[in-house]
């Protein structure tokens, strides 16, 4: 019988998120937190406290985090040191480039490229895979792009896939983007990852302003394997077993 774990997962706003598994914390793109749920959390019932940061758009990275988190392990694209240079990074600071992969205590972290700036992530903890995509989707335009650009999107983005597929096709939590921005195909970036990857559990973000839009994803997702989870309200969590 294969082992379970619980994990909560708490939407913080945009694309931030929050992980609570195997008594670690667990912060992804921290950026704006209307609730102040990440004000308020009790950081120190965690045995370690892991703060990620995919790129160095202002809605993925609010240097706030460096005094919401002390003492935390902060995993940084390298994009963003060399973006945002007026930062002051904590000595804790590990600046992860594309393609790489690292141990920290008992995690292992792949850092993956991004068809935007900076990287996507897959966190391994005790045996369990989180992704957090970053910026990384299928961002073709598809009612403005040309074909050519459209073409070209869908090279790169395929290109990634392969590159993350080689080293695993299952995660037990995903978060990806669904954003309704990009125009009447906006669901396909996130239909291509869901039909290359196994997925447990799939969380959507980065779907400012376009709430309904972007839920109207869970209607193809149902379909698939796994289960689709509509966090909508920053502070909203849910606990999964894993």
């Amino acid at each position: 019988m294969e082992r379970t774990q619980c994990a909560t997962v708490t939407f913080v706003g945009h694309s931030g998120f929050m992980i609570e598994i195997c008594r670690k914390l667990l912060v992804f793109d921290y950026f704006i937190d209307e609730s102040n749920v990440a004000k308020s959390i009790d950081i120190s019932r965690y045995d370690g406290v892991y703060v990620f940061v995919s790129h160095s758009h202002h809605d993925h990275f609010n240097p706030e985090i460096f005094k919401l988190f002390p003492n935390a392990t902060f995993v940084i694209a390298n994009e963003v040191k060399r973006h945002c240079r007026r930062a002051n990074f904590p000595e804790s600071t590990i600046f992860m480039k594309s393609n790489s992969e690292l141990s920290i205590n008992d995690i292992s972290i792949n850092a993956f490229s991004s068809t935007d700036v900076g990287v996507s992530f897959c966190v391994t903890i005790s045996g369990s895979k989180i992704f957090h995509a970053g910026d990384l989707n299928n961002w073709h335009w598809a009612d403005e792009s040309t074909p050519q650009e459209i073409r070209k999107a869908e090279g790169d983005y395929q290109a990634i896939l392969r590159d993350i597929k080689a080293v695993t096709d299952t995660f037990q939590i995903a978060m990806f983007p669904v954003d309704a921005r990009i125009g009447s195909d906006y669901f396909r970036g996130a239909k291509q990852f869901t039909e290359n990857f196994h997925i447990g559990h799939f969380f959507p973000m980065h779907f400012t302003g376009f709430t309904e839009e972007a839920f109207r994803f869970e209607k193809y997702a149902n379909k698939q394997e796994g289960k689709y989870h509509n966090l909508s309200t920053p502070g909203q969590s849910v606990s999964i077993n894993i």
